[in-house]
């Protein structure tokens, strides 16, 4: 009886992962997009800009960094949007165009004097 349940829990398991990973790269079209902040202070009203919805994440404390799922409605930018410590307006833009369809990862680092690093636009495209 044991090895029946062995059997089976391994079965649940590989449908489980089978079905993440077939959700993740195959069935969902969009970008995974991770911000990160590599600043000593926290910013605030981070908001990720593309054409449809605009997902605002709100407070990214130093050091830590956020992982959102973005698909635009249409042909788009995508660019984050965000507060420094001192309550200035920093805007950013990826050199990239996404389209509903497109996969891929990019990682946008804020840094120093809130400068932004975008790695990742060169790999994103249809599947």
């Amino acid at each position: 009886m044991s090895r029946k349940l062995f059997v089976l829990f391994n079965l649940a398991v590989l449908a489980v992962l089978g079905f993440a990973f077939w959700h993740r790269f195959i069935a969902e079209p969009g970008v995974s997009l991770r911000i990160r902040n590599a600043t000593a202070t926290p910013i605030t009203a981070l908001t990720v800009i593309i054409r449809g919805k605009s997902p605002i994440v709100g407070r990214l404390t130093p050091g830590k960094s956020v992982t959102l799922h973005v698909k635009p409605e249409g042909d788009s930018d995508l660019a984050i949007s965000f507060l420094d410590a001192t309550g200035k307006t920093n805007l950013a833009s990826a050199d990239v165009y996404l389209e509903p369809s497109y996969r891929g990862d990019i990682t946008a680092t804020i840094g120093r004097s809130n400068s932004v690093v975008w790695t990742g636009t060169d790999h994103v495209h249809p599947y």
